[in-house]
């Protein structure tokens, strides 16, 4: 079984509710709302970054809870479920995601022509220090954040 997220990215209107509920549970905003502008449709598009694009476990996802940011989603663009019992085929991608990490997967459709960056460019990034298994958040000088 493979728990990760589902991004239904047509549902996603860019409320940023979900970054909000993430960062009033964590402190650390491990959700953000991107808006990327397609010039070949002339419109908006919102793609939520979610924290298992740069971390390998959900920090609120254990012992089978609801993360805060599906709770808070309005459209329930954001499914945290077992991605291996879902029949979608070919039709869930992969948003980019750091090496090792479970990654989200998205269905819907995102123009060509929009670039899809980094996590760790977008999201903070996990450190270990020293043998503790208490996690340090550093944010990336070239992060884009949500209001």
């Amino acid at each position: 079984m493979t728990r990760g997220f589902l991004v239904i990215a047509d549902r996603c209107f860019g409320c940023s509710s979900c970054a909000m509920a993430c960062r009033a549970w964590s402190g650390d905003g491990w959700a953000v709302v991107l808006e990327l502008n397609s010039r070949s449709e002339e419109r908006a598009i919102w793609i939520p970054y979610l924290c298992s694009q740069v971390v390998p476990d959900p920090p609120c996802g254990s012992r089978g809870a609801v993360p805060p940011c599906e709770l808070a989603c309005p459209t329930r663009a954001i499914q945290y479920c077992d991605l291996d019992a879902l029949r979608l085929d070919d039709r869930a991608r992969s948003l980019p995601a750091s090496p090792g990490v479970p990654g989200v997967r998205f269905v819907g459709k995102i123009p060509g022509d929009v670039d899809l960056p980094d996590p760790r460019d977008v999201l903070p990034v996990r450190r270990r220090q020293g043998s503790s298994d208490r996690a340090q958040v550093v944010r990336s000088s070239q992060a884009i954040w949500a209001p």
